[in-house]
C-alpha cells in the first residue's frame, strides 16, 4: 500500500462544491487497485500508520473540509 499511496497526487484543497477533487483522488485509488489486484483487501486490514497513507488521509480530509463538509461527517 505504501507504493500506491506514494503515487497519488493530491490537489490543493479549494472551496469548490461538487466533490471534483475528492472524486479525482478516488479515481487514482481505483486505478491503483486495478494496477495491483488484491491490494484493496490489504488496505482494509492495516492501520494507517505509514507516512504516505497518513498524507493521503489528511489530504482527503482537507479537501472535504474545504468543500464545506462538516468535520464530523468528513472524518
Amino acid at each position: 500500500m505504501r507504493t500506491t499511496c506514494a503515487e497519488l497526487v493530491l490537489p490543493s484543497p479549494t472551496p469548490r462544491p461538487g466533490g471534483e477533487q475528492i472524486r479525482g483522488v478516488c479515481a487514482q485509488f481505483r486505478d491503483q487497485y486495478l494496477k495491483y489486484p488484491g491490494i484493496s483487501r490489504g488496505a482494509l486490514a492495516m492501520a494507517p500508520t505509514d507516512l504516505e497513507i497518513l498524507r493521503v488521509s489528511e489530504g482527503m480530509l482537507a479537501i472535504l473540509l474545504a468543500g464545506g463538509v462538516a468535520p464530523q461527517s468528513a472524518a
